[in-house]
């Protein structure tokens, strides 16, 4: 099973890549691709986060024996998990995007940025 689900998720990265490469050029550095996957890794915690806190709401409404609010707190933690697997697919393409931008670098297409081309 998880090895269905990590050759879907590879073809979802492959996705956000080529999704990330129709907005956005090669990164001009290594130091560039760090910076934004350190945004998408700071992005990913925070939706982590918000797992554990209904986690731990649910926690609390299963002691209460509050059945509506176990529904409303799985809900929560069912929204928040699909943005930390988000999240992490964008860290995964914006890895797989630092690697190619070093290939593309070393190419006579760089650099893809009009503005540091030699005049």
């Amino acid at each position: 099973m998880m090895k269905k689900l990590l050759v879907e998720v590879g073809e979802l990265t492959d996705k956000e890549y080529a999704r990330a490469n129709e907005q956005y050029p090669a990164f001009a550095s290594d130091h560039e691709g760090y910076a934004v996957i350190d945004e998408e890794i700071q992005e990913t915690g925070e939706a982590l986060t918000a797992v554990f806190d209904a986690a731990r709401g649910m926690r609390e409404a299963i002691r209460k024996n509050d059945a509506e609010e176990v529904r409303k707190t799985a809900l929560a933690m069912y929204e928040a998990a699909q943005n930390v697997a988000a999240e992490a697919i964008q860290t995964a393409a914006m890895a797989q995007k630092t690697i190619e931008s070093q290939g593309i670098r070393k190419t006579k297409a760089w650099p893809a940025l009009p503005m540091l081309c030699d005049k």
